[in-house]
């Protein structure tokens, strides 16, 4: 189970290296507090809650699109 958390934290680090604009610039601290290392280091728990706070910023991004869109439509 730790193992998918761990494959799931690389993948949320390399999308955000990729593209920081994949969370709002509030979010960045998501990934810059700590580095992926210490990520995959910390206990299940942790892991999980980081995830858990990286899949609410992205869904953050995708109402604020959603909402900016709406808008423009208008």
């Amino acid at each position: 189970m730790i193992d998918t958390l761990r494959l799931t934290t690389v993948a949320h680090f390399e999308a955000f290296s990729n593209n920081p604009n994949i969370v709002l610039h509030r979010h960045h601290t998501l990934f810059t507090s700590r580095s992926l290392d210490d990520r995959l280091n910390s206990s299940y728990d942790n892991l999980a809650a980081w995830n858990r706070s990286v899949t609410e910023a992205l869904q953050v991004v995708s109402h604020h699109d959603a909402t900016l869109r709406e808008a423009s439509r208008v």
